[in-house]
This record gives structure tokens, sequence and C-alpha cells, in this order.
């Protein structure tokens, strides 16, 4: 706990030292706050945690705040997280697609037909139907294509399957 303690004095000395900067610092502004928010939320100060998210939102989203590719990652990650904790306002980024649970036969589902594949090729080899090794090659190396390909393939559409419904 005093090593918590520790570290959210040395933030709050950090940010306010980037308040007191020109608002050119509005990126590490706001990802200090969130940082120090992160700490206010492991010591159970829920509060002060939402305040300093709600800073750093106005930080961040400040007109004079100057566009760049920190600013934006800053950003998406506060929507994130106010978005999906029921932060102030409940505010959400319209662009973050929601995040969707896949069943574990579909996660593994590239393995499932890798290891089927094998098994197949295993069979007819041992069966003596497959007695060339070049084609045994062959086989292997099409079934291995062939779970990557019907693997991701088979998890996207489920995907897109899904946040349609």
């Amino acid at each position: 706990m005093e090593a918590i303690d520790e570290k959210i004095q040395t933030l709050q000395g950090q940010v306010e030292y980037e308040k007191m900067m020109p608002i050119s610092n509005c990126a590490s502004l706001a990802k200090m706050e969130i940082e120090l928010a992160s700490l206010y939320n492991r010591k159970g100060e829920k509060e002060k945690a939402n305040q300093l998210l709600e800073d750093a939102k106005d930080a961040i989203t400040d007109p004079m705040c100057p566009e760049s590719r920190e600013k934006r990652r800053v950003q998406n990650q506060l929507f994130y997280i106010l978005g999906n904790t029921g932060g102030p306002q409940g505010i959400s980024n319209p662009n973050m697609p929601q995040r969707v649970s896949i069943p574990i036969y579909i996660r593994f589902i590239g393995l499932i037909i890798l290891m089927g594949g094998y098994g197949v090729i295993y069979l007819l080899g041992y069966l003596g139907i497959i007695t060339n090794t070049i084609l045994f090659d062959v086989l292997v190396f099409g079934v291995f294509m062939a779970s990557l390909v019907l693997g991701g393939v088979i998890q996207r559409v489920y995907v897109r399957r899904s946040r349609l419904r």
C-alpha cells in the first residue's frame, strides 16, 4: 500500500507540473491522469479516480489541444475506459467495436481442422492408400494452409454475424 502511495505522490507532482506547462502537452497530461486514476482505483478511492478521468477527458477534448497520433491514442484509451466501466456520463466511442465472446470450438477451429486433417492423412498413409512421399508432403502442407485460412474465415464470419444480431 505504501508503494501505491509513493507512486500517487510522484505522479501527482508530475500532473501538477504538466498543468503549468503549455497546452501542447495535453496528451501526456491526460495519460498521466489516467494512470493516476488507475492508482486511486486500486487504492479504493473511486470518486477521486472518476474526477481524474473527467479531468483527463477535459484535457484531451480541449479545442486548443493539437491533433496528434498520441492524442488520438490517449483519447481512444479514455473512451474505452469511460465507456466500459460506466464512467462519468457513460461516454463511449461509437467507432470502437464491441467485444464479442467467441465460443471455444470457434476459437480453436483452425487447430481442430489441422489435427483432423493430419489424422486423416496419417490414416490414409497407414492403410496404404497414400504411398508416395511427395503426395504425403503436399497433403500435409495443404491441410496446414487450409487450417490457417478456414480458421480465420470461420472466426471472422462468426464475429460479424454476432455483431449484426
